[in-house]
């Protein structure tokens, strides 16, 4: 028995025992979709917090985004372009923040800053350490 107590309740009461119903059926009961819960994915979105050490930005930069589509996918709330890149840019470390400023050009878009940003981070990694880092 993988459940216990009021969650294997929930299971057993599921007719036919089909297992997609049961696991749809508890995660509504144990991971609802509120308000408040709402309100705190949405600040962690847009108030991520600024990367102090730049071997970090990349893991950091993945996690915001993860947490930008967890807000589109449960609240149908999305974070607009510009939006995107003053936040980005607000996680850097001070220097990329600076480049960014001065090589944004007319029409920027996050996701090719967001590259131009993260390889330039890799090579200094890479110059630094040695190695090239490798998400696993």
């Amino acid at each position: 028995m993988l459940t216990d107590g009021e969650a294997h309740a929930i299971v057993k009461s599921v007719p036919h025992k089909e297992g997609l119903t049961a696991w749809q059926t508890l995660y509504k009961k144990y991971n609802p979709i509120t308000l408040s819960r709402g309100l705190q994915l949405g600040k962690e979105v847009l108030r991520p917090g600024q990367v102090s050490d730049y071997k970090q930005v990349e893991i950091r930069v993945i996690k915001w985004e993860e947490k930008m589509k967890e807000l589109k996918r449960k609240y149908n709330e999305e974070v607009s372009n510009k939006f995107r890149i003053g936040i980005f840019q607000e996680m850097l470390p001070q220097y990329y923040q600076e480049w960014m400023t001065m090589n944004m050009g007319k029409d920027p878009q996050y996701i090719d800053i967001r590259e131009k940003v993260l390889i330039m981070i890799k090579n200094r990694v890479e110059k630094v350490t040695g190695y090239a880092p490798m998400l696993v």
